[in-house]
């Protein structure tokens, strides 16, 4: 069972289809980085950070210096996401004080080698997390005011010069607009700007328009699901002083009115509301499904399958479940037991004995028909006289329950290692063989790029299938250029560090 264990950790960043090693292409990579420098290492969209001693510059796919090496230090944008193509660059500043005793010197270049932000202006530039930098928006502590000021040691009569450094807060808008704030503000992602105005918040969006006004104490961003919490200053009402909260769409739209429920809190798929001690469910575009008060308690639970939620039901002790339509699909008390495995399959025990129902309350797999069920990473099993199978989503056998055991692989959208008689193979969640059976030793992942060693061969695939790099070539490439290590987010694109005699570069093999 040694192989089975290993090609399942071999699978957990995808799948693996059969691939069958192509004829050796002529070339052996295209050298891109030539191996002179001290250190290489790779942000997306194919600009490398090189380094000769302790200075720092960058080069692009094309083996083009973009930026020059005289820079302490550098941070690249994430492509996509938040701000690919975005340069910062910086420089250590000694600064003579006992309590700041480093400071930055910070520009910024775009993907073409341009400096579009000029070392002398600015104090700090942030981009690719989450308070300072998506969509294109780059937070920016603007130099205001350089001010030469002294500072006396205690008991005696010496002094230490200092410089001391007036900022204020601004963001670069994706079209080269500065805005700056007199209050503390924030990016977030979908790159939703959180500002204040007389010490009321609101939100501009990432073209710098308005889309919730300045009038809220405090605003709560809950970006996994766009929503937006908002609460109200303090307002006397019936005697007492209370806050109101409601709930805003990322597009600035209304989802709860302010005041509606006396408490809101936004969950990870739900909206909770609640007035006193009685609760409800909403969806995230504000639709009731599980009104208040209906029962004694309601939540939001995470399925087995992690990052996938429901709503559970509960009153005296015992618990059901509802669907995101406001259907029970389980009564509260129904079973024995039961798990909601993913926002498709729930499954049921009764008098000991196993089923599966769907998210519509559908029975799919009848109570006692197999011996055992087991559903794990997206893939749904079954046995039978001791032998495991595979069912689809509609409960219907895919394969046969011929396999000594089945090991889904974690992150691999629903492949499962299989086992028969000592060889292995992998099936998808549908029941169809990806990987014929076979004799595979050894393996490695990175990324979306798998190194499959078998007994007499070595291949490069993705995790779709396609076969990018047959044994011919790689040992063609190591052999010309040295040790081989895949690029850690580039790798996927073909990019490969090499080591020659302690310095590095880069070759590109597809």
């Amino acid at each position: 069972m040694k192989k089975m264990v290993l090609l399942a950790a071999i699978m957990l960043m995808g799948v693996i289809q059969n691939v069958n090693a192509q004829n050796e292409n002529e070339d052996c990579g295209v050298l891109v980085v030539p191996t002179m420098y001290d250190n290489v290492s790779v942000a997306n969209d194919g600009l490398f950070v090189v380094a000769q001693g302790d200075k720092k510059g960058v080069i692009d796919s094309n083996g083009k210096m973009i930026v020059p090496i005289q820079y302490d230090n550098i941070t690249l944008g994430e492509n996509g996401k938040d701000c690919g193509g975005l340069i910062v660059v910086s420089n250590n500043l000694e600064r003579k004080t006992d309590y700041d005793d480093k400071s930055f010197i910070v520009g910024m270049y775009n993907k073409d080698g341009v400096m579009i932000a000029p070392m002398d202006k600015y104090e700090g530039i942030g981009i690719g997390n989450s308070d300072f930098g998506y969509e294109g928006l780059v937070f920016v502590k603007i130099l205001q005011e350089v001010r030469k000021e002294r500072e006396t040691s205690i008991g005696s009569n010496k002094y230490i010069e200092y410089e001391r450094h007036i900022t204020k807060d601004g963001i670069i808008l994706k079209n080269g607009t500065l805005l700056t704030f007199d209050d503390r503000i924030s990016i977030e992602k979908g790159g939703l700007i959180i500002v204040k105005e007389n010490g009321l918040k609101g939100i501009l969006d990432k073209n710098g328009k308005a889309i919730i006004p300045c009038k809220y104490d405090d605003i709560s961003m809950r970006m996994r699901n766009g929503l937006i919490e908002v609460t109200t200053p303090m307002q006397k009402e019936n005697g007492k002083y209370v806050h109101k909260y409601g709930v805003y769409n990322d597009k600035g739209q209304v989802v709860v009115p302010v005041g509606k429920y006396e408490r809101i809190d936004i969950e990870r798929k739900y909206i909770i509301v609640k007035n006193g001690t009685q609760k409800g469910v909403l969806n995230i575009n504000g639709t009731q499904i599980v009104p208040i008060g209906l029962y004694e308690d309601c939540s939001e639970e995470e399925c087995d399958e992690r990052g996938q939620y429901y709503v559970s039901i509960s009153s005296h002790g015992k618990r059901g479940v509802v669907n995101d339509k406001g259907k029970v699909i389980i009564p509260i008390g129904k079973y024995e037991r039961f798990r909601v495995l993913d926002t498709n399959f729930v499954a049921i025990m009764q008098n000991g004995k196993q089923g599966i129902i769907d998210m519509n309350g559908v029975m799919i797999v009848p109570i006692g028909k197999y011996e055992q069920l087991a559903y794990r990473y997206g893939v749904l099993t079954y046995s039978k006289n001791g032998k495991w199978g595979v069912l689809n989503n509609k409960g219907i056998q895919a394969t046969p329950a011929e396999y000594d055991n089945i090991e889904p692989a974690r992150h691999s959208t629903g492949m499962a290692a299989v086992s028969k008689e000592g060889k292995v193979g992998v099936v998808n969640k549908d029941g169809k063989i990806v990987v014929p059976l076979g004799d595979y030793a050894d393996g490695e992942t990175n990324g979306d790029i798998i190194i499959l060693k078998s007994t007499d061969s070595k291949v490069i695939v993705k995790t779709n299938g396609e076969t990018l790099l047959p044994i011919e070539k790689y040992k063609c490439a190591e052999a010309k250029f040295g040790k081989l290590t895949p690029l850690n987010v580039n790798a996927e694109y073909g990019f490969f560090e090499i080591n020659s005699n302690g310095k590095y570069g880069v070759v590109r093999l597809w």
